[in-house]
């Protein structure tokens, strides 16, 4: 419990407080962010269960039984991520959030977390500052990209591969041997098993090896795309990009495609904006290293 001024705010774990006011107050919190985020109580549920979402060590800032302040804490393994730091826009300003991101830094002490991760939108400036104050250090920028139509490229030749339809866990044991750099928190594999719908992969012709796979969902005329990886020893990993999002484009040709927390280094950032996927928000990965504060 602490005193702000004449309020006096008391934290909890998030697990303390009916999950219905939680939700609520997530809402609210977020309802003027730089992206409109609008949860309900089984999404949130979801939201809980993929990304491994600890409610008894995640916190809220609570007023007068009312909550004002919400930050979640995430683990695996020995790795952890904050998500989810929102405040009533009445109650901004005060520290907040600050004593939040403590509270859940001390949490993962205790749970023995060695690494700590969190994302943050380039221009929230205010919370940029907040972390870095904090001790955590800007790893790398994670984008997503976007494109309105997806159309196929028109004279690109395909005769050297075959992409097929596959079911997804057939692809997925790929997912450790084509990434040489970590997926974003919420793109893990674990993450990953519960998000996918479809996976198509490709191959070289008359060679069974598969050399990458894009797993997906389709809805509502919009194409999301959960994970797009290749084989990081293949010479020409463009070439296999862009035939296998091309025929992905040409069966759902006029579908709007996405992808989120996209790494802005990732070997199919550039093949993808050739291919008319745009940049439309970007974020700071950042990590606080505890294991060397020991």
């Amino acid at each position: 419990m602490y005193r702000k001024g004449f309020v006096i705010m008391q934290l909890l774990s998030a697990d303390q407080v009916n999950f219905a006011d939680f939700v609520e107050a997530f809402n609210a919190a977020y309802e003027d962010y730089f992206v409109r985020v609008v949860m309900n109580q089984r999404s949130f549920k979801n939201l809980i269960q993929r990304d491994a979402i600890l409610m008894t060590h995640s916190v809220v800032c609570v007023e007068d039984a009312k909550i004002v302040g919400m930050a979640l804490l995430a683990k695996r393994e020995q790795k952890g991520w904050i998500g989810g730091v929102g405040v009533i826009p009445h109650y901004r300003r005060r520290g907040i959030a600050r004593q939040m991101m403590e509270y859940l830094i001390a949490q993962a002490r205790t749970l023995n977390i060695e690494t700590l991760t969190l994302e943050v939108i380039e221009q929230n400036h205010y919370a940029l500052h907040l972390y870095k104050t904090l001790g955590f250090q800007p790893q790398r920028r994670l984008v997503v990209l976007e494109n309105r139509t997806l159309s196929p490229l028109k004279n690109l030749t395909h005769e050297h591969y075959v992409v097929e339809s596959v079911m997804p866990h057939q692809a997925l044991i790929y997912f450790n041997a084509f990434h040489d750099e970590p997926n974003a928190w919420q793109r893990s594999l674990e993450a990953i098993k519960q998000l996918t719908q479809e996976c198509w992969i490709i191959k070289e012709r008359n060679n069974a090896q598969v050399l990458g796979y894009c797993v997906f969902q389709v809805g509502f005329g919009d194409l999301l795309i959960i994970d797009i990886a290749f084989s990081p020893t293949y010479p020409n990993i463009a070439d296999l990009i862009k035939v296998l999002m091309n025929t992905i484009h040409q069966a759902y040709e006029g579908y709007s495609g996405h992808l989120i927390n996209h790494p802005m280094a990732h070997r199919a950032t550039q093949s993808l904006i050739e291919m008319g996927y745009q940049e439309t928000l970007a974020q700071l990965e950042m990590s606080l290293f505890l294991s060397d504060q020991l």
